[in-house]
């Protein structure tokens, strides 16, 4: 790892308007923490203290994976099943019109919706629902109303209220899915998702700092590392920490505070023979590709979206998704620059600029941790590519 940690010291030296600080780590299936790495400072200011091992992190939609297994427990418990329709669950979402431009400049149609929805489409983004501000009609029609499209991380359930794109099952969409996925659990459990996650999943698993509610957790809030943005001159300004104001309820599509050993013992539950959070053959199910090779649906994935967890490449890759994100069913080799990533691993990534990747036949799990904005900051991307080659040639070749 000795390459990964230089070029992660000089990007985050002070000054050198790379990453202000960043925090690494590897899990294995035993839950042992095999390597663990922390450079830079909390933030950009001139003080701006050294990160620390035990930071906060706003994980964004890494909140995802823990949605989903969430869901998937609810699955386990007859609450639900993968394939049933939702109708009846969430009438919000299934009344939803499908929404297409009409050929014409800012005019749109609207029709009926005959699919039905199901929690596998909706773990897998395949809906039909699509986040509004990610889509030009969907745009239209908020402007129509005199509305904004937005990022929906007030836990409202109007926020994610909205046409759909498409038919559920005809296409892949990065979407307000898993903010669905945390109401039905919601509805399913009778709990609030923050108490339901923190009883059937950070509880067992000893984890303590997971939130959406830093007010509930002073203590956590004070280990918050500062959000920084990254200007168009391509300066790093230090901005609003925490960068949203506490939501009203908690989405299932981002939100949660932790710390990196938290996420970890999380991700390495995800690795083990005999699960604590899910049965063997239901964590199994949640790393096996859910699209048929050569299918609509796999070839409609965004690479936007998928090229972050391929070295920022798509070339060669045949994507796929499982039941808690993105997962590449074969080998990626890339002689020149010596990346590779093995089949088998599932993936997913947050706003800040964060990562995370999981393995189970490799028995590996990993996460790269920052806050800062936008989303695909090069600098920061080139970064998680250096750290997914480290990792895979210097543990699991």
């Amino acid at each position: 790892m000795d390459h990964f940690e230089e070029v992660l010291s000089q990007a985050t030296k002070k000054g050198s308007n790379g990453v202000p600080g960043a925090a690494v780590a590897i899990v294995d299936r035993t839950g042992t923490i095999i390597y663990k790495h922390v450079a830079g400072f909390s933030g950009v200011a001139d003080d701006a203290p050294a990160l620390e091992p035990d930071q906060v992190f706003w994980i964004a939609s890494c909140t995802k994976l823990i949605t989903s297994v969430a869901a998937l427990q609810c699955v386990e418990r007859g609450l639900i099943t993968l394939d049933e329709p939702l109708n009846s669950h969430l009438p919000e979402l299934a009344s939803q019109p499908i929404i297409a431009a009409s050929g014409e400049k800012d005019f749109f149609e609207l029709r009926d919706a005959t699919n039905p929805i199901t929690l596998r489409h909706l773990l897998t983004h395949s809906s039909g629902a699509v986040y509004d501000f990610m889509n030009p009609t969907l745009t239209m029609w908020r402007n129509s109303r005199g509305e904004t499209p937005q990022l929906p991380i007030t836990g409202r359930i109007d926020a994610i209220t909205f046409p759909r794109i498409a038919e559920a099952g005809e296409v892949w969409n990065y979407s307000t899915s898993l903010d669905w996925v945390g109401v039905l659990i919601e509805r399913l459990t009778k709990t609030d998702l923050e108490d339901y996650v923190t009883r059937n999943i950070a509880g067992p698993l000893g984890i303590k700092t997971w939130t959406w509610h830093l007010s509930r957790k002073p203590e956590v809030a004070k280990k918050l590392m500062r959000m920084s943005n990254r200007s168009p001159d391509g300066t790093l300004t230090s901005i609003k920490t925490p960068l949203f104001e506490e939501p009203e309820a908690e989405s299932g599509g981002a939100g949660i505070y932790s710390t990196l050993d938290d996420y970890m013992r999380f991700l390495s539950d995800t690795l083990k023979e005999s699960p604590v959070t899910l049965k063997k053959e239901t964590m199994d199910m949640m790393f096996t590709p859910q699209f048929e090779e050569g299918s609509k649906l796999q070839k409609s994935m965004w690479e936007l979206s998928c090229a972050p967890l391929v070295g920022q490449s798509i070339e060669g890759v045949s994507p796929n998704h499982g039941l808690g994100g993105f997962l590449l069913p074969h080998d990626v080799v890339r002689e020149e620059s010596k990346y590779f990533k093995p089949k088998g691993t599932l993936g997913w990534h947050g706003m800040a600029n964060l990562q995370w990747n999981a393995n189970r036949e490799k028995g590996l799990a990993y996460l790269f941790a920052t806050q800062v904005i936008p989303w695909g900051d090069e600098k920061n991307q080139n970064l998680i590519k250096e750290f997914d080659t480290a990792v895979w040639n210097t543990y699991a070749k």
